[in-house]
This record gives structure tokens, C-alpha cells and sequence, in this order.
């Protein structure tokens, strides 16, 4: 299983403030707050501290949009066995031409379509193993049944 990686752009959110009410009393291990002692401004009022949002998360500064890993199976393993062995009904191509697809897909950042590929390489892939597995039985069950009669 490969992973490719999706590009997503970075949203960023103006900054909020909050006032405080006077007599609120709320510690916030904020560096950029700034502590009035009530002697420094005299001639001003001062004015209540405002403080950050403590739940928000401060923009992180980047260059271009955020990287996502995104993980799509191909199948292309199992679709390579159900070739080689479990080939009814040519189940086993098609399920090998829909892993290479999804493969292919992957590689071209198209997740929409690489899923849809997987999904049919998954399906092809257990409708070969289960028709394989039937037609195993029924083979085994006429053998039986023409050596008990012609004995």
C-alpha cells in the first residue's frame, strides 16, 4: 500500500480579542500581555488588559498550502494471485487492469477516481476467489458422482 500526498490550502482566521470586565480575575500564560502596575501611568486611565481566545490556536505562519497524506489501496498483490490462480471468467484481468487503473490514478493525485478503481479491483478480486471456490466443489462433486457410477 502507497500513500500519496494531497495538497490543501491554509485558512486563516483574523485574530479575536476579548475584554475582560473589571474584578474578572482569569490567569493566562500569555507572554504578550503586559502586567499595568497602578503607579507607571498616573495621568492616563488605565485601560482594561484584553486577552486572547485561550480555546483557538494561533495561525501557524507557512509558505503554500498544507500537505495531507491520503491512502488508497490498489489491491494490485491480491489481483496478481486471483490472476494466477483463481483466473474464472477472466475475473482476474479485470480485476489486475482495475488495480493498475487505480494505481495510475494514484499517481496522477486523482483520489476520486483511484478509489473508484480499488473498489472495482476489490470486487473483481473476491467474485474470482468465490467463483473459483464454486467451481472447485462442483467439479469435485461431478468427479465423485461419475467414478461412483461407473463402477
Amino acid at each position: 500500500m502507497e500513500d500519496f500526498q494531497v495538497e490543501i490550502p491554509e485558512i486563516e482566521f483574523p485574530e479575536m480579542e476579548l475584554e475582560m470586565e473589571e474584578g474578572a480575575d482569569m490567569e493566562v500564560g500569555d507572554e504578550n500581555i503586559e502586567d499595568i502596575e497602578v503607579g507607571e501611568f498616573e495621568s492616563q486611565k488605565p485601560s482594561r488588559p484584553k486577552v486572547r481566545n485561550p480555546n483557538r490556536r494561533a495561525p501557524q505562519k507557512s509558505e503554500g498550502p498544507r500537505i495531507v497524506q491520503v491512502k488508497v489501496k490498489d489491491y494490485l498483490r491480491c489481483s496478481v494471485l486471483t490472476l494466477t490462480f483463481c483466473n474464472v471468467m477472466f475475473l482476474g484481468t479485470a480485476a489486475l487492469i482495475c488495480s493498475l487503473q487505480a494505481l495510475k490514478r494514484k499517481f496522477k493525485r486523482d483520489v476520486k477516481g483511484a478509489r473508484k478503481f480499488s473498489c472495482c479491483a476489490l470486487f473483481a478480486n473476491i467474485a474470482a476467489v468465490i467463483l473459483t471456490i464454486i467451481t472447485v466443489i462442483i467439479v469435485i462433486v461431478l468427479k465423485n458422482e461419475y467414478f461412483t457410477n461407473c463402477m
